[in-house]
């Protein structure tokens, strides 16, 4: 593994931890909607979010280190399809399989999460990879 990757995968996994505690932290200390149990909906919201971003960054991050550039497009295509598909089933599931479900919560912060997370991911593997072009 490559420094530069391994330094990336640190920035991400620093990033995403840094972001559970920033957004999710507060959320759960406060009721945001004023609904009951809004922190089990903040929790699965924001864990869903993860357990979506994590894997798809690592997707594209792995097509980035590639000399082939076509593996970007094929990485990015299907990491958008299975993300397109995790987030309605996250969503559906949780509403579903909850009693009572606190969907305000879940849903402010899975989504809050999936908007950051995409954003971290962007701007780490779009600046490693320019700055191995510059390089």
């Amino acid at each position: 593994m490559s420094g530069l990757r391994l330094g990336r995968d640190l920035r991400f996994a620093l990033g995403a931890l840094l972001l559970t505690l920033l957004v999710s932290g507060p959320m759960l200390l406060g009721s945001p909607f004023g609904e009951a149990r809004s922190q089990l909906g903040t929790l699965a919201g924001w864990g869903a979010a993860l357990a979506i971003m994590v894997p798809s960054y690592v997707l594209a991050a792995r097509a980035m280190d590639s000399s082939d550039n076509q593996r970007f497009l094929r990485a990015f295509m299907l990491g958008t399809l299975l993300r397109l598909a995790f987030t309605i089933a996250a969503v559906v599931l949780f509403v579903k399989f909850v009693e009572d479900a606190p969907v305000k919560s879940f849903v402010l912060a899975f989504f809050l999460g999936y908007i950051l997370l995409t954003g971290l991911e962007l701007v780490l593997t779009v600046r490693g990879r320019a700055r191995e072009v510059n390089a």
